[in-house]
């Protein structure tokens, strides 16, 4: 009765690979072993991103603290117990982080060990004689589907953005018009394409079978920049993928646009799976603070080498390049779009 009851059971789960079992038996072992591999090196591969992400936030932390230094001493020279405060802030955020990424990193490292034993149990199940196989099956995809479940969650590390008080006053004496012109509407955007075959990694490859997204307007500045202090806010509420900042002449004339070109220095927003990131270019690194939901200011001193992006609406920094050898004309950038 026991032996009619699994076999019913059997058949339930199995369906119509009971008739590839009696005729052909090596292709149940590749139905089995190849999937259930493909599914563990799939699961697998999601915890090795946090490994990464230690080296990029202690490289992002360190900058940080080199960013805000120069944006209080700008504003106010006596404004030293403030920045003293941010900074002190950036520590505790960033050691609660540094803490989370550790134990998630040991979980991960736990699962990824369990996974390790399953699949190694199921390349020797792949040997075994046909119904020694099927004897076996309903534990080990059992066990497998178990192994999947309550995997640990990536850790999204993000520091809080502290107002700097007096910011946006002192930044609106510099202050001035952008004019905007050769706009272009399109779907294709290379710097957005670029930057998602980077996020997707090799693994994932995004080919042109991908879905068509929405359209984005690109538009550059009519004037270019070679000498002095500028500042204008970009607002980009109700946009999930947007770029800002500045380009040489040669880039804004290229049809390429590629992430890796040099004389861009843009601040980028891009929303992949429900998650909304911010990158800068130059080289590309990510930014592990909210996004702006509204104005974004930027104020581009070119004699003295640094562009700077602020969130309007609280007055605080999003990010700066520093020590930059401008060596060309930069034209405002901006590119938005729904995805």
């Amino acid at each position: 009765m026991y032996r009619k009851n699994y076999v019913d059971s059997t058949k339930e789960v199995l369906g119509d690979m009971m008739n590839v079992v009696s005729n052909k038996s090596w292709e149940l072992k590749r139905v089995h072993c190849f999937d259930r591999r493909l599914s563990f090196i799939n699961v697998y591969s999601e915890c090795t991103p946090v490994i990464k992400e230690f080296a990029f936030l202690e490289g992002y932390v360190t900058l940080c603290r080199n960013m805000i230094r120069p944006e209080y001493w700008k504003v106010c020279p006596f404004v030293h117990h403030e920045e003293k405060h941010y900074l002190r802030k950036i520590e505790e955020e960033s050691d609660e982080i540094f803490q989370q990424l550790k134990r998630s990193q040991h979980n991960m490292y736990l699962k990824g060990k369990l996974l390790s034993q399953i699949y190694e149990e199921l390349k020797e199940l792949c040997h075994k004689p046909d119904m020694e196989l099927l004897q076996h099956y309903d534990n080990m995809l059992e066990r497998s589907e178990s192994a999947q479940l309550h995997m640990p969650q990536p850790v999204v590390p993000q520091l809080s953005s502290w107002p700097i008080p007096g910011l946006v006053g002192w930044l609106n004496q510099f202050q001035v018009h952008i004019a905007l012109d050769n706009e272009i509407v399109t779907g294709h955007v290379p710097v957005f394409e670029d930057l998602r075959r980077l996020l997707a990694g090799p693994d994932h490859p995004v080919g042109d079978n991908s879905p068509p997204r929405s359209k984005y307007l690109l538009a550059w500045g009519a004037e270019s920049f070679t000498s002095g202090q500028h500042y204008w806010e970009v607002d980009v509420a109700g946009c999930c993928s947007w770029a800002i900042g500045f380009c040489n002449d040669s880039w804004a004339r290229k049809n390429d646009m590629g992430l890796d070109s040099e004389g861009i220095f843009l601040l980028l927003c891009i929303k992949e799976n429900n998650q909304c990131s911010l990158f800068t270019s130059s080289p590309l690194s990510p930014q592990y603070v909210k996004r702006p939901l509204g104005r974004v200011g930027l104020f581009l001193d070119y004699d003295g080498g640094f562009l700077s992006f602020f969130n309007v609406a609280n007055s605080s920094l999003i990010c700066r390049f520093l020590s930059c050898s401008f060596s060309s004309p930069l034209k405002p950038f901006l590119c938005s779009g729904h995805t």
